[in-house]
């Protein structure tokens, strides 16, 4: 079992998103710095690290529980969409949640959030 917190899953596309102003200044974004160099002119950078690109129908996996808030401004929804789909087309376990009216970060862990972990663990723990 591998809950998934709201992560970029491809950075390529992280921009598909609307982001909070401050994560884009003058053209530099926080994963440039990770991947050392210009995602946007050299996408070809990040490849090892999208998480996508691990993804295939052959893949080991454990269950998987998405849970993503709509109003994200760190990490754009669409990428937990981008990971749901990929493992849904490689016929991966996974289980997504919308959560809504809430942005990154600890907001999400309402009591409904907390049920819903808590069931997942119970169901593929036994």
């Amino acid at each position: 079992m591998a809950p998934f917190p709201a992560a970029p899953t491809d950075v390529t596309h992280i921009n598909d998103g609307p982001r909070g102003p401050e994560l884009d200044l003058e053209g530099v974004q926080p994963e440039d710095e990770f991947f050392g160099g210009c995602i946007r002119t050299h996408p070809e950078i990040s490849q090892k690290g999208n998480p996508l690109n691990y993804v295939t129908p052959d893949s080991k996996l454990p269950p998987i529980l998405i849970a993503h808030g709509d109003q994200d401004d760190l990490v754009p929804f669409q990428q937990s969409v981008l990971m749901y789909d990929k493992l849904k087309e490689c016929n991966q376990l996974v289980e997504f949640y919308k959560v809504l009216s809430v942005g990154h970060g600890i907001y999400m862990w309402t009591a409904e959030m907390i049920d819903i972990v808590v069931r997942f663990f119970e169901m593929y723990l036994k």
